[in-house]
């Protein structure tokens, strides 16, 4: 079996989530995105809207400000590893 595309999707997740990290070192966005990246599993171009609705809707729940440059910051990074996800899976099917 091919476990590269896993690899690279795990991979993927592992890197918005350490993103998060950086962007938002005071941990007022970072545990909601963390909590629905690892909810998603999979963030690919056919969910990436649907993922990005959850999140703003999980940071308005707990109070938080979805236009904050954090949060702009992570949504750009999910929607970055969305496509790059897209193209991977493109590359694969030669």
């Amino acid at each position: 079996m091919d476990y590269g595309h896993l690899a690279l999707l795990i991979g993927g997740i592992i890197a918005v989530i350490l993103a998060a990290f950086k962007i938002d070192p005071d941990r007022k966005i970072r545990d909601v995105a963390i909590k629905i990246l690892t909810a998603v599993k999979d963030v690919t171009p056919d969910n990436v809207d649907f993922v990005i609705d959850l999140f703003i809707k999980a940071l308005r729940a707990e109070g938080k400000n979805p236009e904050s440059k954090a949060a702009k910051e992570i949504i750009s990074r999910v929607r970055k590893e969305a496509s790059l996800h897209r193209a991977e899976k493109k590359g694969g099917r030669r």
